[in-house]
Order: C-alpha cells, then sequence, then structure tokens
C-alpha cells in the first residue's frame, strides 16, 4: 500500500493491512439492481484463510472490513440519494 494513501487518510500503518483488504474484497460485493451490496462474509474469511489467519485473526479481518464497507456503502447510498 503507498504510505502517501494511509498518510492522507490517516490510517495507522499497523492497519494498512485491513484497508488492502478491503480493496481486495471489494471486488466481490454483490451488485444488483438495487445498487451495491456488502462484501459477503465468507469472502472475508475465505482471505483470511488465504493467509493462515487464527480464528482471531479473522475476527479482526471481520471487524475491520466490515467498518470500512459500511463508511463506503453509506457514501454509496448518499451518492444514489441525490441524483433522485
Amino acid at each position: 500500500m503507498p504510505e502517501t494513501l494511509t498518510e492522507t487518510i490517516g490510517i495507522p500503518d499497523e492497519l494498512s493491512f485491513y484497508l488492502t483488504a478491503f480493496f481486495d474484497l471489494s471486488s466481490h460485493r454483490p451488485l444488483g439492481f438495487g445498487g451495491e451490496g456488502a462484501i459477503p462474509t465468507m469472502a472475508v474469511f475465505e482471505y483470511g484463510r488465504w493467509f493462515d489467519f487464527t480464528l482471531d485473526e479473522l475476527e479482526d479481518l471481520l471487524f475491520y472490513v466490515r467498518r470500512l464497507d459500511n463508511v463506503y456503502l453509506e457514501h454509496i447510498n448518499k451518492k444514489q440519494t441525490k441524483k433522485k
């Protein structure tokens, strides 16, 4: 992850992995007539398994990816509401 991005959005270096995971996992979100959906939990777990995460590490991964995803989805929903 480029340092400038993590510095720009204020993510500490020790959490930059979760931002990278969020970007990687964003391609797994379902798309439908209602717009973009949340990143599936199983996609997050599979991502963690790829890195041989422990259960605690998987829980952390899910926690941070969910928080980032919620902010992203709120932003998208606000943009769509403004268009209507």
